[in-house]
């Protein structure tokens, strides 16, 4: 991460909103891309990869 290229009391806010962004992001997808639940079986319809 780019982590260091921010002042020493607003890293941890700034990964914290990043980490959010980045996990909103992945609910939009699944939302977007993933089957419904109960469109077969839900332990096997993963949504999205997790990278």
């Amino acid at each position: 991460m780019c982590i260091n290229k921010v002042d020493a009391a607003k890293q941890n806010k700034v990964e914290g909103e990043a980490k959010f962004i980045r996990g909103a992001s992945y609910f939009e997808l699944v939302r977007l891309f993933g089957k419904a639940y109960n469109d077969g079986s839900p332990t096997t319809n993963l949504g999205v990869p997790i990278v």
